[in-house]
């Protein structure tokens, strides 16, 4: 009983250190948008950007953010993992993805990039400790209680 209380506590722990950290990331991709604009506008403008200059990492990062913080989860994936190409060594980088997939469920997949992003050359402390935070997240979140019913109902009739 104590230990399935303690496994919720830590589940809504951290979906709530996802979603704290997921507005972070926002919060300045929204501050980026051009005043009196929408954010659709924004995006806009910040996808012909990076179709500019498809090789701009920050540039891609800002976008990414900016199609999570509008529910573009799997835009912004797709952004990120295009630019994993052109730059396979950012923690930045994986640390966004791992965000970004930990959001879709895909825990497994996150807990890969949160471990990438921790081993990343250019990784910061800030980086490192938010990568454990969510492997943690993540290992929990993958072996949340899954309870799986299956209801059937029939019917025969026969006239002989």
């Amino acid at each position: 009983m104590m230990k399935r209380r303690q496994e919720r506590r830590g589940r809504r722990l951290a979906g709530i250190a996802v979603v704290v950290l997921a507005g972070a990331f926002a919060v300045p991709a929204l501050a980026a948008a051009p005043a009196g604009g929408s954010a659709r506008n924004a995006r806009q403008a910040l996808f012909k950007q990076v179709l500019a200059d498809p090789g701009n990492v920050k540039l891609a990062l800002a976008y990414a953010r900016l199609a999570a913080a509008t529910g573009d989860l799997e835009g912004a994936v797709s952004t990120l993992e295009r630019l994993l190409i052109v730059a396979p060594d950012v923690a930045a980088l994986d640390l966004e993805l791992g965000t970004l997939y930990y959001q879709l469920g895909a825990y497994d997949v996150a807990s890969s990039y949160f471990k990438a992003a921790a081993a990343a050359p250019d990784a910061t402390p800030a980086i490192k400790a938010a990568a454990a935070g969510f492997t943690a997240a993540a290992a929990q979140g993958g072996n949340a209680d899954r309870n799986m019913a299956a209801l059937t109902f029939g019917a025969r009739y026969q006239s002989n």
